[in-house]
């Protein structure tokens, strides 16, 4: 019988873990290739811009701004976290109420 149409428990545990690992490192090898891409369509793009009438005039963000948001999405990450964790240890689970949520 192939194991393409063998159910997950009757595989196995070494084998589910390979191929557990084979799909991780192909999402990343997908990742990489598609930055690569990207860059690759930069520098074409860029190389046709002879005149250099398309680059150039745009100005980067305020320095200060991009902190302030910076330092406010790592507070408000590290609020959640302490939250979550305090949670878990009190023992209710975490998130409260939602569609999502046991009851």
């Amino acid at each position: 019988m192939s194991s393409v149409f063998e159910e997950m428990h009757h595989i196995e545990p070494h084998i589910q873990v390979a191929r557990a690992r084979i799909g991780v490192i192909m999402l990343i090898v997908s990742d990489v290739l598609s930055v690569l891409a990207i860059l690759a369509a930069g520098g074409y793009l860029r190389s046709l811009d002879v005149e250099r009438q398309f680059g150039g005039t745009d100005h980067p963000p305020a320095f200060l701004t991009g902190l302030l948001l910076a330092a406010a999405l790592l507070v408000s990450g590290l609020c959640y976290f302490l939250w979550e964790r305090r949670a878990r240890n009190a023992g209710n689970g975490g998130a409260q109420g939602g569609a999502g949520s046991p009851r």
